[in-house]
């Protein structure tokens, strides 16, 4: 019994993966919400309809990463401190840090704060 019990807990403890296992892969972005004031409800809902249908993110396990945003693709790197994503340009002069507020095998959460703005992002995996 009591080498079933380790056995058990070590699949269960190999299924989780590390925080990097689990956001390698492709992600598509499912839903966005803010804070943000919205003078025109009408262009916001269209705004907000083709980033979701646009929005893409594949993270590779050398932490490079390739993404496309607005119909957009960009490249470059990124990493993980502590609960925060941080994604870098090839070139390196541009970074931009998220969150993260979830993340599990198939969802993700993201969380973007600037001053009294938020913005959650709302990732599946492909």
């Amino acid at each position: 019994m009591r080498k079933f019990l380790i056995l058990f807990l070590i699949v269960i403890i190999s299924a989780c993966g590390t925080k990097k296992d689990r956001i390698t892969g492709k992600w598509k972005l499912i839903s966005y919400e803010s804070n943000q004031k919205i003078n025109n409800r009408d262009d916001y809902v269209k705004a907000i309809s083709q980033l979701i249908k646009t929005t893409s993110i594949e993270f590779l396990d050398d932490n490079t990463f390739r993404g496309t945003i607005w119909n957009d693709t960009a490249f470059g790197n990124w990493q993980l401190h502590n609960n925060n994503l941080i994604v870098t340009d090839l070139a390196g002069k541009n970074s931009f840090s998220v969150k993260i507020k979830e993340l599990g095998s198939y969802n993700m959460t993201l969380e973007e704060k600037n001053g009294d703005f938020i913005a959650r992002m709302y990732f599946e995996k492909k």
